[in-house]
């Protein structure tokens, strides 16, 4: 099999980053590579007693954007692993996200990224239908071999499509896959390869995360496939068939009302105001 680099880039993630690493480490042979980017000593010193596989970099404090291009430099394998520091992997993971490469023109593989969080609670209940939403959406395009947008918290792409990223990216995973995209090469979708994500316990957290990677996707990418208040409507109701209570239902009711005003308030916050990616890339603290 090609050798992979692995790159999870992180940020005051001591506490999970030790997690992140051991999902990945069984997985990976002797020509594999697995390198944490950060730009603060506790986090990168966790790394280092984690494993002396592991490869460690102390990027320039810039933001997640500036932490890839500067990571994807000395990677030295032809196929990359993107993750973060605060998920991890299924045991298997690179097992489904690698054979796809086997199609000379699939230039980039997402994962499936399963929520932690319960499903019982309002915020948990959230992150599944957004989670499945989403699965549903891959799946479809996927079959009819057309491009989907891929998950940063767990993909694989061809080192040589890879194109830098502007410091103010605020959706890099939608950039990238659009940039290979534009390159003339498919996507894929390993629904089996799964990356596991503790999503937002509150209500502002969920609208900073979302503003963010959601708004970003919107507003900074023209093509972006799958995110955008109109790609999401055939799917609306699609996700009344993942209620199992009444508790359930009102949990979706809630999600339709604070998903329009999500909206609005992307388009207020991205579109009119024009903040800096600083102002925008706010820490996520419940999901840590």
């Amino acid at each position: 099999m090609t050798p992979v680099s692995v790159i999870i880039t992180t940020f005051k993630e001591e506490k999970t980053i030790k997690k992140a690493i051991s999902s990945f480490l069984p997985q990976l042979t002797p020509k594999d590579e697995l390198i944490v980017i950060a730009p603060d000593k506790p986090t990168l010193t966790a790394a280092k007693k984690s494993s002396s596989k592991v490869k460690t970099i102390t990027d320039t404090g810039q933001g997640k954007p500036s932490a890839l291009n500067q990571a994807i430099k000395v990677a030295k394998n032809p196929i990359l692993v993107l993750t973060d520091g605060d998920v991890y992997s299924s045991p298997d993971s690179l097992k489904h996200l690698l054979p796809p490469f086997k199609d000379s023109k699939v230039g980039i593989v997402s994962s499936f990224p399963t929520p932690t969080n319960s499903r019982d609670s309002l915020y948990g209940f959230w992150a599944y239908l957004a989670t499945q939403t989403a699965h549903l959406q891959r799946t479809t395009l996927y079959k009819k071999n057309l491009p989907l947008d891929c998950s940063g918290y767990l993909l694989a792409l061809r080192k040589s499509l890879f194109k830098p990223l502007p410091k103010d990216t605020l959706a890099d995973d939608a950039l990238i896959t659009q940039n290979v995209i534009k390159q003339g090469y498919k996507t894929a979708y390993a629904p089996n390869a799964q990356v596991f994500v503790k999503y937002p316990t509150n209500l502002k957290d969920w609208i900073s995360q979302k503003v963010r990677s959601v708004g970003g996707a919107s507003f900074q990418i023209k093509n972006s496939v799958m995110r955008g208040p109109l790609k999401e409507i055939p799917h609306l109701f699609t996700t009344l068939t993942l209620i199992r209570s009444p508790q359930q239902f009102i949990y979706w009711f809630l999600a339709l009302l604070f998903r329009l005003y999500l909206w609005i308030k992307i388009f207020i916050d991205l579109k009119l105001k024009k903040p800096t990616l600083k102002k925008v890339w706010t820490r996520i603290e419940s999901t840590k």
